[in-house]
């Protein structure tokens, strides 16, 4: 060890001893080596979000450790651990240090990947399942993994690959529609819903006569026809009627508002479920005071139906 040591030596013989004679020897510390930085880490490359622990190897006792991770930290611990969230190419380097002063500085790159993106499972949902003709029907999807692309096929012969496309199936028939969903790492397994649209019910409905060809708003008018069926809808051109009374050869309405005073409007029976009758004209007059007793005079004709 480092220090002063003194050194003495008697010398005798037989006839005695000699003086004591003394020397100093002095003993320095051996200069402190700087250190040599080394380091490994517990893995170079993975997936994020990556756990990774850096291993001290500097020789020349080090007395300190300044690291960088990197990843905007630092640790000044001997063996630190680090986790990378993100993919990307991260540099870790250390300078170890002692009393001698700071040696070189060692690198290492950790190199971090994205999660593998997994394949899209295909699925979506339906405005309606069934309706008649024509019928439009809306796709949702609601496909899980992140798709980023949609394959649909509507059974009709077309296509489409927006998100949430919408279609209209103009004539009856069972209809097939199916959906792919895709991203980067491939496309999913087809799914298929079915589409089931029939054909409008079709009516007899005819207009023989009206009692009025003409008449104010408000005014009574009495249809008579045929095959008028269960209670619908009367339209005075595109505007609806008030039924008062409804057989399948009798209609009582009234007059609505809506239509311009002066014009020809033409009179339809829709009976529910069913189609259109033919048309018969009306003309919109101002009130013709013709209205007072036409009730009554409708339910005596229908034998007192209306009452």
């Amino acid at each position: 060890a480092a220090g002063t040591y003194t050194v003495t030596l008697i010398a005798s013989n037989a006839s005695g001893a000699s003086n004591t004679a003394s020397k100093v020897i002095t003993v320095t510390a051996p200069p402190v080596v700087v250190p040599v930085s080394s380091f490994t880490s517990s893995v170079a490359s993975g997936i994020a979000p990556l756990t990774v622990t850096m291993t001290d190897t500097s020789t020349g006792t080090p007395t300190a450790w300044a690291w960088t991770l990197g990843n905007g930290t630092t640790s000044t611990v001997q063996n630190p651990s680090v986790t990378y969230a993100a993919a990307g190419t991260y540099t870790v380097t250390l300078t170890a240090s002692n009393a001698g002063g700071a040696g070189n500085t060692a690198s290492k790159v950790i190199t971090v990947t994205a999660p593998p993106v997994a394949v899209p499972t295909a699925s979506f949902t339906t405005s309606v399942a069934t309706g008649t003709a024509p019928l439009s029907v809306t796709m949702t999807d609601t496909s899980t993994g992140t798709p980023t692309a949609w394959a649909w096929t509507f059974g009709n012969g077309t296509t489409s690959t927006v998100q949430n496309p919408s279609v209209s199936y103009a004539t009856a028939g069972t209809y097939i529609v199916t959906l792919t969903a895709s991203n980067a790492t491939g496309a999913s397994a087809p799914v298929s819903k079915t589409i089931t649209v029939t054909a409008p019910t079709t009516s007899d409905a005819k207009i023989l006569w009206m009692s009025r060809d003409h008449g104010a708003v408000g005014d009574y008018v009495l249809i008579k026809g045929s095959g008028f069926g269960t209670s619908g809808v009367v339209n005075f051109g595109t505007v609806k009627a008030t039924v008062s009374y409804w057989s399948s050869q009798w209609i009582v309405v009234k007059v609505p508002a809506g239509n311009v005073d002066g014009t020809n409007v033409g009179v339809t029976v829709t009976p529910s479920g069913g189609t259109a009758s033919n048309a018969v004209s009306f003309r919109l007059v101002s009130d013709d005071g013709d209205d007072a007793s036409s009730q009554s005079r409708y339910s005596v004709r229908l034998g007192g139906d209306l009452d």
